[in-house]
């Protein structure tokens, strides 16, 4: 007469298992504590704030006149919550060829730059009114405390991200 005895435990298969589900969720747990997500955030809106500049400052060179006809200056207003591009010398909120970019909470943009704008001057691509000291873009998260702070020279370069 044979009798059976009952092994407890686990098997191989089933310990990998429950292995593999406690990884994926230690990985998801770690990048929300990790904050990656608005450091992704923060680093592509600067890139995109790059390319916006670069933008302008090519559209102001190339003598873009599609709209008025005439050759103009370029620029990029800045404004708390929000950056706006726009043609001319100075900003003005009431001309419907702008064209205004919402940047979401937590991330604010500030800039040293006079009367809040960087005007790109057309034909040389240069800033105009370029003043030393006065040539920043500050992006922060107000939540982690992240910042990029971006400066460029009077010719529109980017010199500096830190």
């Amino acid at each position: 007469m044979r009798t059976h005895t009952k092994h407890f435990g686990f098997t191989l298969i089933e310990l990998l298992l429950a292995m593999g589900i406690i990884v994926v969720l230690f990985s998801i747990a770690s990048i929300l504590m990790l904050n990656l997500i608005p450091k992704a955030t923060l680093s592509s809106l600067s890139e995109v704030l790059i390319a916006e500049l670069k933008n302008q400052q090519l559209r102001a060179m190339a003598g873009d006149a599609s709209v008025s006809g005439s050759i103009q200056d370029f620029g990029l207003h800045i404004s708390g919550q929000q950056y706006t591009l726009f043609r001319g010398t100075v900003y003005d909120s009431q001309i419907t060829d702008n064209f205004a970019v919402a940047i979401e909470d937590p991330i604010t943009l500030e800039t040293t730059f006079a009367n809040q704008q960087i005007v790109f001057d057309s034909g040389s691509g240069e800033i105009l009114n370029f003043i030393n000291g006065q040539d920043t873009l500050t992006l922060r998260n107000t939540q982690s405390g992240e910042t990029i702070i971006l400066e460029l020279n009077q010719y529109g370069v980017i010199t500096a991200i830190n």
